[in-house]
């Protein structure tokens, strides 16, 4: 995994101070580890076939990049490296939202929205959005065209054929797909492992819920943090039970 992050890393650097979005990630770090290089050596280090030609050759990069911005995503996924942490724990990479102050500061668009919000100052808004985001992005509850349990399936065996290890995914590895925020699970009763293994729980008595009920997020306002905890997270623009589960973009 050092590796993988190496080319990350290398891939922020090269970036400079505006940093890299989510779509840029796959073909950023295919740049810096040099991998779009025609040289013959080069593509012996990632290539099983380093003859490929024509259209196996562009087929076989797509899969190169795909497969390292599954691996930044998956990187971030919250507990599953205690003993090696991510760059982000380790205070190198810092992850922002793009939009989210200018959402925040508009009040016209919080006109209709529970009294919690409208009264929250600008900060105090954008502290309370950028948990929940943070809280979806690190348990993979994200809309990403390679963490969707379909173009994954293809991707792993696009990657066997093609993307030599451990560059591609290895043929013991399990790569894990989107997961799904529900503010209203279904009990373990009723859900089998792998269904509860795609679920994120959103509930007042979950992680998330505890740390939105926080006084030192809402400014130290007990009272908006009791009206959050009565409300649940809708009144954030969470779907409601009804509605279902939620990713984000």
């Amino acid at each position: 995994m050092s590796i993988i992050r190496a080319g990350f890393l290398g891939a922020l650097q090269d970036a400079g101070t505006k940093g890299l979005r989510s779509d840029e990630l796959g073909v950023a770090q295919q740049r810096t580890l040099g991998f779009d290089r025609p040289d013959p050596q080069i593509r012996a280090e990632w290539l099983l076939e380093p003859t490929l030609r024509g259209f196996n050759l562009q087929e076989a990069e797509g899969t190169l990049r795909q497969v390292l911005a599954y691996r930044v995503w998956f990187d971030q996924r919250r507990g599953w490296r205690y003993t090696n942490p991510n760059l982000e724990q380790l205070a190198i990479v810092e992850v922002e939202y793009l939009g989210i102050d200018e959402l925040a500061a508009d009040n016209e668009l919080f006109a209709g929205s529970h009294r919690v919000l409208k009264q929250a100052s600008r900060n105090v808004r954008v502290a309370v959005y950028r948990e929940l985001l943070d809280h979806m992005r690190k348990w993979m509850a994200i809309r990403s065209q390679v963490l969707d349990a379909a173009v994954l399936e293809q991707l792993v065996a696009k990657s066997h054929s093609r993307i030599r290890s451990p560059w591609g995914f290895g043929s013991d590895e399990n790569p894990r797909g989107a997961r799904w925020l529900m503010i209203v699970a279904p009990t373990p009763r009723a859900s089998t492992l792998r269904d509860m293994d795609l679920i994120v729980r959103g509930g007042s008595r979950s992680g998330l819920g505890r740390t939105l009920r926080s006084t030192r997020l809402w400014a130290g306002d007990t009272f908006s943090s009791r009206r959050l905890a009565a409300s649940g997270l809708s009144l954030l623009g969470c779907p409601p039970a009804s509605a279902g589960p939620g990713t984000f973009d």
